[in-house]
């Protein structure tokens, strides 16, 4: 998919750390949020490729989003707070689809945001900032389209 038309949201979180970015996917067919007290990693497949991995992904809890072809995230939320020598890191993560499946790992303390989707339009991409130091997701955002 170009990213012609392609709306940046967010970053929602620190404003320090290594940046990532999966780019724009024609279909997101799977996202993993990988947990313990915080956010600590994500992994997402799309376009029938390898999944793209942020942050720690093995040996966590995490919550799992499987979509159906032509179903797409329309809502995301969260929060976050200073932890870990006061570095911001994602404290909790919450995303919805079109077709009302949804996820969330457990509700922690810390500032909060949301961003619901107006109709026609989907979240084609995730981007964010990326804590080197505890190895965590310190913010995140979307790239957004209309249908």
């Amino acid at each position: 998919m170009a990213s012609e038309g392609v709306m940046p949201q967010g970053p929602w979180g620190s404003n320090r750390g290594s940046a990532w970015d999966m780019g724009i996917a024609n279909h997101i067919s799977n996202i993993k949020i990988h947990y313990i007290d915080v956010i600590d990693g994500i992994s997402i497949t799309f376009d029938n490729a390898a999944p793209f991995r942020q942050g720690q992904t093995s040996n966590l809890q995490f919550k799992e989003l499987n979509l159906a072809e032509g179903e797409y995230v329309n809502k995301i939320s969260g929060r976050f707070q200073y932890k870990f020598n006061e570095n911001v890191i994602l404290t909790q993560l919450s995303l919805e689809t079109d077709k009302g499946q949804s996820i969330a790992t457990p509700d922690q303390a810390g500032n909060t945001f949301s961003l619901t989707l107006e109709p026609g339009h989907k979240v084609v991409g995730f981007f964010g900032l990326l804590n080197t130091n505890s190895v965590a997701i310190s913010a995140i955002g979307v790239n957004v389209v209309a249908n």
